[in-house]
């Protein structure tokens, strides 16, 4: 089985709390309340059911659009990033990080690991001189791996990243294959300036 740590989604849930009352009202008009009592009631490292993850993603990407959907999950797992689950890996990446990201992408895994429970095991290629990395998810549950909405949550959430390096970063679906159970994302980032 898959699992999130409960903190991610509390972190999320009150990052709905935040949005415009429209914006609030269209996504929760897709929550079922017992997830929510349910992550609510939880303790922050308590593990809490992918499909209640997969179940909130699918009510923000409805409730607001996708391309605001986006912006949603970058924006709060930045939040993530820099709270209790994250926070002191995140401050021990970056006081080593300068110009190029390219050594904190190890950490990616780790942070992953950190997180989830049973979502597959997540491997960071550089691409050699390029601003980006590839990042391979194996051993992925097939439900997971066959799902559009949370393919794309987990991109979005990967280009919060850009907070150890201060680039802006972005994140996509490169391809998913559910019966080898496995995805691929492409992260790419804007190489700031080399001051001399």
């Amino acid at each position: 089985m898959a699992w999130v740590r409960a903190r991610q989604l509390q972190l999320l849930l009150a990052h709905v709390d935040r949005l415009p009352d429209a914006d609030r009202k269209a996504v929760c008009a897709h929550i079922d309340t017992a997830h929510v009592i349910r992550v609510q009631s939880a303790t922050a490292l308590e593990w809490i059911p992918m499909s209640i993850s997969t179940a909130f993603a699918r009510a923000v990407t409805l409730g607001l659009g996708r391309d605001r959907a986006r912006a949603f999950f970058k924006d709060q797992f930045a939040e993530t990033l820099n709270n209790a689950v994250l926070g002191s890996l995140v401050a021990a990446v970056t006081r080593h990080v300068a110009n190029d990201p390219r050594p904190a992408l190890k950490w990616l895994a780790r942070g992953h690991d950190l997180m989830f429970r049973g979502v597959g095991k997540l491997t960071v290629t550089a691409v050699p001189n390029k601003p980006e990395a590839v990042l391979t998810l194996s051993d992925l549950p097939a439900e997971l791996a066959a799902d559009p909405i949370w393919l794309d949550r987990y991109a979005w959430s990967a280009a919060s990243v850009q907070s150890l390096w201060g680039a802006p970063t972005e994140c996509e679906v490169l391809d998913a294959n559910p019966e080898e159970r496995c995805a691929r994302f492409r992260l790419a980032w804007t190489e700031r300036p080399r001051f001399r």
